[in-house]
């Protein structure tokens, strides 16, 4: 005889013997909102008393953080009113650098007071400016200080315009020290 294993059939599908009765489990229905302890069939807490304030795992967001002073729309139009002017930088002596900030205050001066007013400023620095730039030329001519001027007025004129700028972004006013107020 030869040990070959049984013919499937033969083979008996479980190892453990099966129990004579069913094993009866007693379970209730998950309920995610009932509170620890509390039955599913419980009756329901009284109405006068106020629910357990929300835990750590609360649903509950917070709200959201109050705006940034100076960041929106009427920063954007404060900040560009004083980048706008550096415009001569690329297009040179065609004094054209009033034109953005000009066009900004016409534009929004009965909208927000804060783009009025840098706005305001920004033309009131280029007009003098111009002014200074203008000084120049007799000056060069009749006792060579103009050139200390000229020399002078574009790194001026870049400090003071982006020290403005910064400001009209975090929502600061800024003077521009010496100058005439025109407008």
């Amino acid at each position: 005889m030869t040990d070959s294993p049984p013919p499937a059939a033969e083979q008996p599908f479980e190892s453990t013997p099966r129990p004579e009765k069913p094993l009866e489990v007693k379970a209730e229905p998950f309920d995610a909102k009932r509170e620890a302890g509390q039955r599913v069939y419980d009756a329901p807490p009284p109405k006068g008393v106020p629910p357990p304030p929300p835990g750590a795992g609360s649903t509950y967001a917070a709200p959201p953080p109050p705006p940034v002073p100076g960041r929106g729309p009427s920063a954007g139009w404060s900040v560009f009113a004083h980048l706008g002017t550096l415009v001569d930088f690329c297009i040179p002596w065609m004094l054209i650098a009033w034109v953005p900030p000009l066009i900004i205050w016409l534009a929004k001066k009965n909208d927000d007071a804060e783009v009025e007013y840098h706005a305001r400023e920004a033309l009131n620095f280029q007009l003098n400016v111009i002014f200074w730039a203008l000084a120049a030329f007799p000056l060069i001519c009749a006792l060579g200080l103009g050139l200390v001027i000229i020399a002078a007025l574009p790194f001026v004129k870049l400090v003071l315009v982006l020290i403005a700028s910064i400001r009209a972004a975090d929502g600061q006013r800024f003077r521009y020290p010496m100058i005439l107020r025109v407008v």
